[in-house]
Parts: structure tokens; sequence; C-alpha cells
């Protein structure tokens, strides 16, 4: 068996630290990559549901005796439904844009615009990504 010189020894301590910094360092910044993107993903399927809650809940539905409970649809009623698809959106911020008539009342009629946009701040577990704010927006067009 070969022995080390004097100078070689506690080498493989110093190696096996530096080495166990960088594969945690990698490590860490996946799982927070992972964390932000399944975060986006939540933001843009909410965004999605968001614009399809609404162009079923016009204001042409509520004209209907099986639909008039929940139609047509308020700011109040689309923004809980958004918040209530995941617990990481429950302080996400809801804006709904419709387009507006002449004196700047929304329309919910067939055929118009609506856009949903969800915002939520995300807030990384360590110093390798940092705090920021994911959101994402969905259009559609009023249905019924």
């Amino acid at each position: 068996m070969m022995t080390l010189p004097s100078k070689q020894k506690g080498v493989s301590i110093a190696e096996l630290s530096i080495v166990m910094v960088a594969f945690f360092l990698v490590t860490f910044g996946l799982i927070e990559g992972a964390r932000a993107i399944y975060t986006f993903n939540i933001v843009a399927h909410a965004a999605k549901q968001g614009v399809r809650y609404i162009v079923v809940r016009g204001s042409e539905a509520a004209q209907d005796d099986r639909r008039s409970a929940d139609a047509p649809a308020s700011d109040a009623d689309i923004k809980s439904y958004v918040q209530g698809h995941s617990s990481i959106l429950s302080d996400a911020d809801v804006d709904i844009t419709w387009t507006l008539d002449g004196d700047d009342n929304p329309l919910k009629d067939s055929g118009q615009s609506v856009q949903v946009t969800v915002s939520t701040d995300f807030f990384g577990t360590t110093v390798l990504i940092p705090s920021l704010t994911i959101s994402s927006t969905s259009q559609g067009i009023i249905y019924y």
C-alpha cells in the first residue's frame, strides 16, 4: 500500500468540500427553478380558467333560467373563482379588462372581448433565485 507524503494529508477533505458546495448549488438551483416553473404553470392555468369562466357567463346567460344565478359574472366572482384554484393563488392579483362602452361601463354581451391577468409573488427559499413577480394573461371572446 502506498503512503501519501505528509503534504497530501487532508487534501481529500478540501476537495470534497469544494465538490459538495458545487453539488448543492446545482441541486438547490434546480429545485428553485422547478418551483418557479410550477408557479408559472399554476398562474397561466388560472388565467385561462378565469377567461373560460367569463365567456360562458355573459349578459345573455343571465336570461337563461338555468344560469341566472351566476350570470353575468362580476369581477368579485371571477377573482374568487381564480384564487380558489390553488393555495399559491390565495393572495394573487387578478385584473379583468372588459371592452367598455361610451360611459366606461363594461360590455358583457356576446362577441365582446375580455382579458384576465393573474400575477403573484414568488419567493425563493434560497438566495439562488430572488423574489419575482410571476404573471400570465389570457383573453377571450364572450360567447353566451
